[in-house]
């Protein structure tokens, strides 16, 4: 997927932030918070803004691989960037916590909270 994002480069239509969502959100059904990492910073790279469902995929992939630390890093990145992330991002958040034993982590996730702990 990250190939074809790269030869659309080519072409007249350069990936835009659509084409990298989907690619994300790829990668987070699998779990892949690397290669979720890898496309953010591909997006970064191209000068594409990531959005809200953005980080919400980066999340959903920490949840499926129990990653609380990257999900905590990403969600400071949206509030930091002041993206406002509905509730599937934060039970995103709460269940990569709740997945790595740091369920105590995860109730720090309520919007515009601190970090728990």
């Amino acid at each position: 997927l990250m190939q074809d994002l790269l030869e659309q480069e080519a072409s007249p239509e350069l990936p835009n932030v659509v084409h990298f969502n989907t690619a994300v959100r790829a990668a987070a059904e699998d779990g892949l918070v690397g290669a979720a990492r890898e496309m953010l910073g591909l997006m970064r790279s191209r000068r594409v803004q990531p959005d809200a469902i953005t980080y919400t995929s980066l999340l959903l992939a920490c949840d499926r691989a129990g990653d609380w630390e990257a999900a905590a890093e990403w969600m400071g990145e949206a509030r930091e960037r002041g993206l406002e992330l509905g509730a599937p991002a934060y039970n995103n958040l709460i269940n990569a916590c709740v997945r790595a034993g740091q369920w105590r982590r995860g109730g720090g996730a309520r919007r515009g909270g601190g970090g728990g702990g």
